[in-house]
């Protein structure tokens, strides 16, 4: 017996068929396959039969959809899709409030030609649902906000740096990427189970009132160099300093807890010094940011003197090529976040000393960062640094390309941009009609009549 009412595919349709057209009895056939008997009569009888040639090819008529069409006709569906991945493509994706403020400017446009007799107004959420699961195609993800800048990047820096690696023989223990970030994660809202029907959600938070910079080095073998840690002011408790719990950790002071031009040298010194404690050989790439605290002339200077070949990434691009941003400080973030959260669980104190601050990133930088060198590996083989991967930087380059759409969809020729439109209006709608073509007066012969008949004849007499 056949299967539940449209539980089978086109294609067991398809064989189903097939096997009745080669002589097979529909009941055999019903009972040999998910297709009911009625649906297999009734498919059966609707199947085309053309001929090509000696042969005979059976179109099977696809089966259509059931309850009632759509308010927007298929291809207006389709073209909608193409729409939205345009959008995408542009980097303006749209979410559902913009989806269906088209759809309705579409729907308003079918006026007589609605696909119901009794049609709404305008189209309610359900609509877009219902529009979701006929369009597969379509999926939610979540943006990622992007600077043009950051993404019309060349890629100039890789290629010194990848020229460097090939010239110098480096192993990965000699490449080396140093970058800071910030202590505190951004903030995030996240989904909790709460009790139904209740109005306001909130949650308690451990949040610092100073800012605290953390300074990671790490290379492209995994080997990540002790934090240095810069937190604001000129002088700092011994208490704070002993929660520091890295062996050589560094502890600095700065105005408002940034990093800048004067500390980066003192860095460039200790990185000195952890080369020759670790026996590297020299020289070394150093791969640092295009920042302006790590870019003058006196720290090329003293880069050149302790053997360190100084290389900046491409402006705006440390999100596509820096192993720190793309492997390493994620987990690690995620790692001070979950340690907050402990803190005001089991204290229900939301403040954070400078204390319980370098504590819980040394803690937090040990079990990401010193403890998983993979994470520091894969950031570099993943960008494409090292081992060097021209295929893989080109990805990179064009990770943002397109805004993630892959194929076609898209691109079809009706899509234009606004400016476009507008001057096809300007061409070709909103134009004036043609000045008033303006001819040189000319003398005119004329015939008095005056007190006589005239005839054309006459002419030939007159002066």
């Amino acid at each position: 017996m056949g299967g539940p009412r449209g539980r089978y595919s086109e294609e067991e349709l398809a064989k189903a068929l097939t096997h009745v057209r080669e002589g097979d009895s529909y009941a055999h056939v019903a009972r040999t396959s998910p297709i009911p008997l009625r649906t297999l009569f009734a498919k059966a009888k609707a199947a085309r039969v053309s001929e090509e040639g000696d042969s005979m090819v059976q179109v099977v008529v696809k089966p259509t959809r059931r309850g009632p069409k759509p308010a927007l006709p298929a291809f207006m569906e389709a073209d909608l899709v193409e729409w939205i991945a345009a959008m995408q493509r542009v980097g303006l994706p749209q979410g559902r409030a913009g989806i269906l403020r088209k759809a309705n400017e579409l729907y308003q446009l079918l006026g007589a030609y609605r696909t119901r007799s009794v049609g709404k107004s305008h189209l309610p959420s359900g609509w877009y649902y219902r529009f979701r699961d006929r369009h597969p195609l379509l999926t939610t993800k979540m943006v990622q906000p992007i600077s043009r800048v950051r993404n019309t990047i060349t890629g100039h820096g890789v290629w010194t740096m990848t020229k460097l690696v090939i010239e110098h023989k480096l192993t990965a223990a000699r490449f080396f990427n140093m970058d800071e970030t910030s202590f505190m994660p951004a903030k995030k809202t996240k989904t909790v189970v709460a009790i139904k029907g209740s109005t306001n959600v909130w949650s308690h938070e451990s949040k610092a009132n100073f800012h605290m910079t953390v300074c990671a080095a790490v290379s492209a073998a995994g080997t990540a160099l002790p934090p240095l840690i810069i937190v604001p002011g000129v002088r700092i408790l011994k208490t704070d300093l002993a929660a520091a719990t890295i062996e050589r950790t560094c502890v600095t002071g700065a105005s408002k807890g940034f990093s800048n031009s004067g500390l980066f040298k003192l860095w460039i010194d200790f990185f000195v010094t952890e080369l020759s404690v670790r026996q590297i050989a020299k020289p070394v790439v150093l791969l640092v940011d295009n920042s302006s605290t790590h870019i003058d002339l006196d720290t090329v200077t003293k880069c050149i003197e302790g053997g360190i070949l100084l290389v900046t990434l491409p402006a705006n691009a440390t999100h596509l090529f820096q192993p720190l941003d793309v492997a390493v400080f994620r987990p690690f973030k995620a790692k001070v976040r979950e340690a907050l959260h402990d803190k005001v669980t089991l204290t229900a104190d939301g403040s954070i000393s400078k204390a319980d601050a370098i504590a819980i990133a040394c803690a937090a930088f040990s079990e990401t960062i010193i403890e998983r060198p993979q994470n520091a590996v894969s950031g570099f083989s993943g960008v494409g640094l090292y081992p060097p991967n021209s295929e893989k930087v080109l990805k990179r380059l064009k990770h943002f390309a397109s805004g993630g759409v892959k194929g076609d969809v898209g691109t079809a020729g009706w899509l234009k941009r606004r400016v476009v439109i507008q001057a096809e209006a300007h061409a070709e709608v909103l134009t004036l009609p043609p000045e008033p073509q303006r001819t040189p007066k000319r003398q005119r012969a004329t015939v008095d009549i005056a007190g006589r008949l005239v005839t054309k004849e006459m002419l030939a007499h007159e002066p």
